[in-house]
């Protein structure tokens, strides 16, 4: 079975790679998937993967401030099936209460944990969503899709720091041993814009680790030590599992 990377572009077209064998940057080959131009091209979104389906959902983002393409679309949800090196994206029909009270932010963080896609903090602006005003407000949120039931759920009430509020944040998924084998999400870096006591600079230090607990609503803080990464947003980040129940990340 092949396995395919997808990215979708301002262009509106949607590129996959083939995952199942070894290639370099001159031999690779990127399939072009023509896109309907009724799927909106978002920057500093996220992705849901369905682990049950060979599904994807895309979610969050914003149009581009250099591009012509304003104002940004109304909130809808999408998915792209894959079928071999191709695929198809629709439109998922939602009606839910929970949906309708729902706003498109950027530069959150987003993961797929289990059945269940996460999405907390970001921006609300008039970039992303046609419901905001002029002024960017960073938002004190987290988001999350059952893929099964199609249950969305909203929880304004996050334990991340004293507004709750994250920026360029990144979230990793280790499986915690003594909990029944479950995934906890670890948020470390970006930065927090309403942080009153951070004095010039609101990043977020790294030896500053959040974790979550999605099963049972619990947040937990924990000190690193030794010397730590220098603060950043919007970087790049992956967990690895190493020896005798630990994550390298």
């Amino acid at each position: 079975m092949c396995m395919y990377s997808y990215l979708e572009f301002l262009d509106n077209v949607t590129l996959s790679i083939e995952l199942s064998t070894s290639w370099t940057n001159i031999s690779v080959t990127i399939n072009i998937i023509l896109t309907d131009s009724s799927v909106p091209s978002l920057n500093q979104g996220v992705i849901w993967k369905d682990p049950n389906q060979t599904v994807f959902y895309p979610w969050a983002g914003q149009v581009s401030d250099i591009a012509i393409d304003y104002p940004p679309p109304p909130l809808k949800l999408w998915r792209f099936a894959v079928n071999g090196a191709g695929g198809s994206w629709s439109q998922v029909p939602e009606s839910s209460t929970t949906f309708n009270t729902l706003v498109r932010q950027a530069r959150g963080w987003g993961l797929t944990v289990g059945d269940t896609g996460y999405y907390l903090g970001g921006i609300l602006s008039s970039l992303s969503d046609p419901s905001a005003g002029s002024t960017a407000t960073s938002m004190s949120m987290i988001t999350s899709l059952n893929f099964t039931s199609g249950a969305w759920s909203k929880d304004l009430r996050i334990d991340l720091n004293s507004q709750g509020t994250v920026i360029g944040q990144k979230v990793l998924a280790i499986t915690a041993l003594g909990l029944d084998q479950r995934d906890l999400l670890v948020l470390i870096g970006g930065y927090d814009p309403d942080c009153s006591s951070c004095g010039n600079s609101s990043y977020t230090y790294f030896s500053n680790i959040t974790i979550y607990d999605p099963y049972i609503d619990l947040w937990l803080a924990q000190q690193a030590t030794g010397p730590a990464p220098a603060p950043r947003e919007a970087f790049c980040a992956v967990a690895i599992k190493g020896d005798n129940g630990t994550y390298e990340m």
